[in-house]
């Protein structure tokens, strides 16, 4: 069995400054004058144990808070009761304790929270506890002012109700109501239950066309997303052969196009010999030869900058659309985290949103911004620190996940430290991050917190003796404060890379801008050759003639080479077409993702017959509209109902008869509890009374034999007297029957202490010493505390305790008798 080790108050009515009370084994006796705050202590031990406001004198649990004569009530009160658990009692619950087992409760004006060993614990575990020691917190163990008084002004009906408390036939009697309440309802629902019956198979008719209908459109949801994936599947097969078909061509058209280009320059040469040997033929051409060589020399030029324009604006035009859908696609890919998109949802005012939706890194920063955020971009900018708590608050309660928030009104923006200016300034080093990154103003400082002084460089290279600074390379490499680096090639990611095809873009329209400004030198060069061409050639007309024959065959190679640019031009056309059909295959391919094959193939059939199958299960969904889902699993439900309900009615008749016999039997047992109780408690009675008397009898009898409703008697004998009832007793006598009556109504249920405020405060000196002396008896087995006024209980105690009140707080002194009393 457990004891009372130790008990410490804090703030609790009257001890405002904490208190400790040590409890040792045997007979403690509690002292002071009145108003010192005595019985604060049994309502501090009652408080813990979990009674409520109302039973401790308090309307409210604020009240319970101390409060001084001039000022307000302190925040918190808290009691800790200290068991002893060398024993193992408390095994069973509290497994990891060791010699003791410690219970707190603690209150503010408006909560209160039970503490098992230091962790939170719930009213029905603190009385689970206490009842593997025996300990009730109403228990007859615990005797309180008023209650000796009351019994003795108590007519013998209502001390008979006392007694039925003690042997638990409020119990019965609620097993007993509540039978006779079954009784009634099993009459009424063998009525109700045959017109229920006909209602539920009416209902599981309608249940079972709800149901067929659901498994239908069930059936076809799931057939729906069979074909869907095997469609997908087959394109994302049929993109890929179409990628590797434009890979095909492509090469095959770039060998084409350097062999017709190699012809070109053969024609070239021909030509320009011809040419030559022309010019030596006839002097008067006067360098025709040169520049008819030379306007076609330009026009061939011009065509393959015009054609190589026109290419590269197809490809600008296929980049961005690619780019758009990878965006589109990395959008949906890069969601926050759970707990952000819950906070997100919310729509509360003050959630600006997270720092990476808010802040919108300059063309060619991304890679660098992201990996000076890093984990940084979900956290979530508020308004307020009040915000932020209240979101952790709501996070917590739902058990949404955790978030980092950055509350405007509460962040500390350091300025940029000395190292990172010395270090803006080498070469390589860009500046600082947060220079790169555009957000709103009110922003600004969310911004600055997480970035601080990072700096960003081209390359490490760049600050390779940089010592305790933070800096992020245009590649995503950093440099730590403290010396630490992180790089290399980025991991390849499941989502959407944009850099790359970013790049290609940036690029191709660089080479845009080239060639047409190269066309328009060309254009201008060619318009100055054709002019001098042309007027050379109508000096030299007459002179041609004469070399007609020469001119035909060299016009001849002329025509070919025209011929071969324009197919040269053709051929680089289709082989810039097929380029770029297969690079909007690969954006689709990277957009699409990798597909993994259905389970077995997926469907099978021609893209038709899946396409008409889709399409034919989607209206047949249609047709059926809006289904019951549940009723699949209600009408099995309710089959069982109705099966159920069969049965109930043809047995409800003899639940009827086993009621009436159940009544019964309660009846005969609540009156042999009644019985045995009060023939325990009788003896308990009589035994405690020869103690105290030291001789003659006392017992229990009722007003009306064997009738348990009667009142309860309580006959005292004195010794050398004649038998009395407790009324016609003296006043001491009565005050001594009265607290033997209370105590012995534990008797059954031995405790581990008895706690007693004040009981002897009508008796003399004579019967003070012989409740003394019981007390004592009492103390063998279980430690005993008594809070009195009276000096002669107070003699025989083992220890007193002194209450005193200092400044308007109770204190606590203590001393240790030593006397050979027994």
């Amino acid at each position: 069995m457990t004891s009372l080790r130790r008990l410490t108050i804090h703030g609790f009515k009257s001890f405002r400054r904490r208190v400790t009370l040590e409890f040792y084994p045997g007979f403690t006796a509690i002292i002071g004058e009145n108003g010192t705050g005595k019985s604060n202590l049994l309502d501090a031990l009652t408080f813990v144990m979990g009674r409520r406001s109302r039973s401790l004198r308090a309307e409210r649990i604020e009240h319970l808070l101390h409060t001084p004569a001039q000022g307000d009530p302190v925040e918190e009160a808290e009691v800790t009761l200290a068991l002893d658990n060398r024993a193992g009692t408390f095994q069973e619950l509290v497994p990891d304790a060791e010699d003791e087992v410690h219970l707190s409760r603690r209150i503010t004006r408006s909560a209160s929270t039970y503490r098992i060993q230091g962790r939170v614990a719930a009213a029905r575990d603190v009385e689970a506890l206490l009842a593997l020691a025996g300990i009730e917190r109403d228990g007859y163990h615990i005797v309180e002012q008023g209650m000796v008084i009351d019994v003795l002004e108590r007519s013998p009906r209502e001390r008979r109700e006392i007694l039925d408390e003690a042997a638990g036939i409020a119990a019965y009697e609620e097993r007993k109501a509540r039978a006779i309440g079954e009784l009634g309802e099993v009459k009424e629902r063998l009525n109700a239950s045959r017109i229920l019956l006909a209602e539920r198979r009416q209902r599981l008719a309608v249940l079972y066309r709800e149901r067929e209908a659901a498994l239908e459109y069930q059936a076809l949801s799931a057939e729906r997303e069979r074909i869907a994936a095997t469609l997908a599947w087959r394109r994302f097969q049929s993109r890929k052969v179409a990628l590797d078909k434009a890979h095909a061509q492509a090469a095959r058209l770039r060998d084409a196009v350097e062999e017709l280009a190699a012809e070109v320059d053969r024609l070239d040469r021909e030509i320009e010999i011809r040419e030559r040997n022309s010019g030596e033929r006839s002097a008067g051409d006067d360098g025709l030869a040169d520049l008819v060589r030379s306007v076609e020399r330009l026009r061939g030029m011009l065509a393959t900058k015009e054609a190589e324009a026109r290419l590269t604006e197809r490809e600008i035009t296929s980049l961005q659309e690619t780019i758009r859908d990878m965006r589109d696609l990395a959008s949906r890919q890069d969601r926050p985290p759970e707990a952000v998109e819950a906070v997100l949802s919310l729509g509360w005012e003050g959630v600006k949103g997270t720092l990476g939706q808010l802040v919108t890194p300059r063309e060619g920063m991304e890679m660098a911004l992201a990996t000076a955020m890093g984990g940084h971009a979900h956290d979530l900018v508020v308004e307020t620190r009040d915000l932020a708590l209240r979101t952790v608050r709501h996070l917590k309660e739902h058990k949404l996940g955790r978030a980092r928030f950055l509350p405007l009104d509460r962040l500390a923006v350091p300025p940029a430290s000395a190292k990172a200016r010395a270090v803006a300034r080498l070469p390589g080093v860009l500046g600082l991050a947060a220079d790169f990154v555009d957000c709103p103003k009110e922003v600004r400082s969310a911004l600055l917190y997480v970035l601080g002084d990072t700096l960003i460089a081209e390359s490490l290279e760049a600050v390779r003796d940089a010592l305790g600074v933070r800096v992020v390379t245009l590649e995503g490499d950093l440099l730590e404060r403290g010396g630490a680096i992180v790089g290399g090639s980025p991991a390849r990611r499941t989502g959407v890379d944009l850099a790359p095809r970013q790049a290609q873009l940036r690029s191709r329209q660089e080479v845009l801008v080239r060639l047409r400004t190269e066309m328009e030198e060309l254009s201008g060069e060619l318009s100055a050759a054709e002019a001098l061409l042309a007027e050379r050639s109508r000096e030299l007309s007459q002179a041609q003639a004469a070399r007609a024959s020469a001119e035909s065959d060299l016009q001849a190679r002329r025509d070919r080479r025209r011929e071969a640019y324009r197919e040269l031009e053709r051929l680089r056309a289709n082989l810039a077409r097929h380029e770029r059909e297969a690079a909007e295959i690969e954006g689709e391919l990277g957009a699409m993702g990798e597909i993994a094959e259905p389970d077995g193939g997926g469907e099978q059939g021609s893209l038709e017959v899946l396409q008409a199958r889709l399409r034919q299960a989607e209206r047949r969904q249609a047709e059926l509209g809006t289904v019951n889902l549940r009723a699949i699993t209600d009408y099995d439900a309710f089959l069982a109902e109705f099966q159920d309900l069969k049965d109930r009615v043809a047995t409800l008749e003899a639940e009827k008869h086993e009621i009436e016999r159940f009544i019964g039997e309660i009846e005969a047992k609540k009156k042999e509890k009644f019985l045995v109780t009060m023939e325990t408690v009788s003896g308990e009675l009589n035994r405690l009374f020869q103690v105290l008397f030291r001789g003659g009898q006392a017992r229990l009898a009722l007003a009306e034999p064997g009738n348990i409703a009667s009142g309860l008697l309580i006959e005292a004998r004195p010794p050398g007297k004649e038998p009395r009832l407790l009324d016609a007793l003296s006043g001491g006598e009565k005050t001594l029957v009265a607290i033997a009556f209370v105590l012995a109504l534990a008797a059954g249920k031995p405790a581990p202490f008895y706690f007693l405020d004040e009981v002897d405060a009508a008796l003399d000196r004579a019967n003070s010493e012989r409740l003394a002396r019981l007390l004592r008896e009492f103390a063998r087995g279980a430690q005993v505390i008594v809070i009195s006024h009276n000096e002669e209980v107070v003699r025989y105690a083992d220890r007193v305790y002194g209450v005193l009140l200092r400044d308007g707080s109770s204190e606590v002194l203590g001393m240790e008798l030593e006397h050979a009393r027994t």
